[in-house]
């Protein structure tokens, strides 16, 4: 008896510590609709450590619809067309593309130094499932200029999105 006792407080607390791995922006019911909305914190997917542009992403779910907000800050202007193709290479050498929801026209940061954009894409079951492994190595960012901005992630980055992606899961599944 004192065993089952001792194997549920472990699993209990296991659980207690998984759950503490996720954060949040946003977690609720909103009060208009009563749909769930939930918004992860942001995990830096690439940094570079010279000049600091960075790309980041956000795991989002409402209204039954899952999806990553991606930023980019570059030294560079670009944009994005809608349906513009966001790559992830796999160690494997297999690929996913997500396609931008909208058109994004990169703007200047406040120091001027910068130009930044923020773009989504929406994620359908397989290409969760597939981002869930996190072992991806790379991202490519195709502009509608034609520009590719290609960047290695790497493997202690790329465990990040995988945990946000079991987060939101959690979240949207929470009541």
């Amino acid at each position: 008896m004192k065993k089952i006792i001792f194997a549920f407080l472990l699993m209990m607390v296991s659980v207690s510590l998984a759950a503490q791995d996720c954060v949040y922006e946003k977690n609720e019911l909103d009060k208009f609709s009563k749909e769930k909305i939930v918004r992860s914190k942001p995990a830096i997917l690439w940094v570079h450590k010279v000049n600091g542009n960075n790309l980041s992403v956000v795991g989002r779910y409402e209204k039954s619809r899952e999806w990553l907000e991606i930023k980019y800050l570059s030294s560079e202007p670009f944009s994005l067309a809608e349906g513009q193709e966001i790559i992830f290479l796999f160690k494997d050498q297999s690929t996913l593309a997500l396609k931008s929801n909208e058109a994004v026209t990169a703007e200047k940061t406040k120091d001027a130094a910068r130009w930044t954009a923020l773009f989504s894409c929406n994620l359908d079951e397989a290409s969760f499932s597939k981002l869930s492994s996190g072992n991806f190595t790379d991202i490519r960012i195709t502009t509608a200029e034609g520009n590719n901005f290609d960047k290695p992630i790497s493997a202690d980055m790329a465990s990040r999105l995988p945990q946000m992606l079991k987060c939101l899961r959690a979240a949207e599944k929470a009541k």
